[in-house]
């Protein structure tokens, strides 16, 4: 694997990593009050995979713990604050 896709596949855990840092925080706060289920430590689970499939397409169900799978596979940061 080049340095280049090593690079592209780490700036997607990092994205995954701050958004859950972010979202624990507004829990924390009481600014997020429905129960959410956070998917910090498997980003580079998410991110590994979206690298290798993207040119596939393929149709991939998250059950909970999601938001690393939203983000790696292209999900909106602005919707799912949104959403929680």
């Amino acid at each position: 694997m080049m340095p280049s896709q090593r690079l592209e596949i780490f700036k997607t855990a990092a994205l995954c990593r701050v958004f859950e840092e972010e979202c624990f925080e507004q829990i924390k706060k009481g600014n997020i009050k429905c129960p959410t289920y956070l998917s910090a430590g498997s980003e580079f689970i998410y991110s590994s995979l979206s690298y290798r499939l993207k040119q596939k397409r393929p149709l991939i169900f998250g059950q909970h713990r999601g938001h690393s799978l939203y983000f790696s596979f292209g999900g909106s940061i602005i919707e799912l604050i949104d959403e929680l």
